[in-house]
Protein backbone atom coordinates (compact mmCIF):
# COMPACT_ATOMS: atom_id res chain seq x y z
CA UNK A 1 0.00 0.00 0.00
CA UNK A 2 0.82 3.99 0.22
CA UNK A 3 2.79 3.10 3.85
CA UNK A 4 4.65 0.81 2.24
CA UNK A 5 5.61 2.66 -0.64
CA UNK A 6 6.63 5.67 1.24
CA UNK A 7 8.74 3.22 3.74
CA UNK A 8 10.67 1.72 0.42
CA UNK A 9 11.39 5.18 -0.81
CA UNK A 10 13.71 5.52 2.41
CA UNK A 11 11.78 7.35 4.74
CA UNK A 12 11.15 5.95 8.47
CA UNK A 13 10.10 6.68 11.86
CA UNK A 14 13.33 5.64 13.14
CA UNK A 15 15.06 7.38 16.01
CA UNK A 16 18.84 6.57 15.28
CA UNK A 17 20.66 9.53 14.26
CA UNK A 18 21.81 8.18 10.73
CA UNK A 19 18.10 8.42 9.97
CA UNK A 20 17.85 11.84 11.57
CA UNK A 21 17.65 13.75 7.70
CA UNK A 22 14.10 11.86 6.95
CA UNK A 23 11.65 14.62 7.93
CA UNK A 24 9.59 12.18 9.31
CA UNK A 25 12.30 10.80 11.99
CA UNK A 26 12.08 11.92 15.91
CA UNK A 27 14.94 13.35 15.28
CA UNK A 28 14.39 15.85 12.82
CA UNK A 29 10.87 16.38 14.34
CA UNK A 30 12.30 17.11 17.47
CA UNK A 31 14.94 19.64 16.19
CA UNK A 32 12.18 21.52 14.30
CA UNK A 33 10.49 21.82 17.29
CA UNK A 34 13.55 23.27 19.21
CA UNK A 35 13.33 25.54 17.07
CA UNK A 36 9.89 26.67 16.97
CA UNK A 37 9.63 26.98 20.78
CA UNK A 38 13.28 28.47 20.45
CA UNK A 39 11.77 31.60 18.25
CA UNK A 40 8.55 32.15 20.25
CA UNK A 41 10.30 32.09 23.82
CA UNK A 42 12.60 34.78 22.48
CA UNK A 43 9.96 36.76 21.01
CA UNK A 44 7.80 36.76 24.45
CA UNK A 45 10.56 37.75 26.22
CA UNK A 46 11.91 40.30 23.94
CA UNK A 47 8.31 41.86 24.40
CA UNK A 48 9.19 41.74 28.06
CA UNK A 49 7.10 38.67 29.05
CA UNK A 50 8.20 35.31 30.22
CA UNK A 51 7.58 31.42 29.45
CA UNK A 52 7.05 29.30 32.43
CA UNK A 53 5.33 26.25 30.52
CA UNK A 54 4.65 25.06 27.10
CA UNK A 55 1.60 23.86 26.04
CA UNK A 56 1.43 21.12 23.12
CA UNK A 57 -2.18 20.67 21.60
CA UNK A 58 -1.41 17.70 18.98
CA UNK A 59 -1.81 14.45 20.03
CA UNK A 60 1.21 13.73 18.04
CA UNK A 61 3.69 15.88 20.45
CA UNK A 62 4.05 14.08 23.48
CA UNK A 63 6.97 12.03 21.51
CA UNK A 64 8.92 15.59 22.09
CA UNK A 65 7.71 16.53 25.49
CA UNK A 66 10.65 15.25 27.85
CA UNK A 67 12.98 16.62 25.19
CA UNK A 68 11.44 20.18 25.41
CA UNK A 69 11.32 19.82 29.47
CA UNK A 70 15.31 19.18 29.45
CA UNK A 71 16.12 21.34 26.52
CA UNK A 72 14.44 24.46 27.65
CA UNK A 73 13.78 23.72 31.67
CA UNK A 74 9.97 24.64 32.10
CA UNK A 75 7.00 22.61 32.32
CA UNK A 76 5.52 21.01 28.96
CA UNK A 77 1.96 20.11 29.38
CA UNK A 78 0.16 17.53 26.38
CA UNK A 79 -2.55 15.20 25.86
CA UNK A 80 -0.66 12.85 28.24
CA UNK A 81 -0.67 15.06 31.48
CA UNK A 82 -4.88 16.53 30.08
CA UNK A 83 -5.65 13.12 30.68
CA UNK A 84 -3.53 12.72 34.20
CA UNK A 85 -5.06 15.87 35.27
CA UNK A 86 -8.30 14.35 34.66
CA UNK A 87 -7.55 10.95 35.89
CA UNK A 88 -6.64 13.03 39.31
CA UNK A 89 -10.07 15.03 39.58
CA UNK A 90 -12.09 12.31 39.86
CA UNK A 91 -10.02 10.92 43.09
CA UNK A 92 -11.22 13.65 44.90
CA UNK A 93 -14.76 12.51 44.43
CA UNK A 94 -17.12 15.73 45.76
CA UNK A 95 -14.21 18.21 46.19
CA UNK A 96 -12.89 18.15 42.38
CA UNK A 97 -12.10 21.16 40.90
CA UNK A 98 -14.24 19.22 37.73
CA UNK A 99 -18.10 19.17 38.77
CA UNK A 100 -21.03 18.32 36.03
Amino acid sequence: GVFGKWVSGGNSFSRFKVDAFDEASVEKGFESMCEMCKNGIEKVEKEGGRVVCIVQECAEMPAYSNGLRRRFKVPVYDTITAIEFVQMGRDFGQYSAYMM
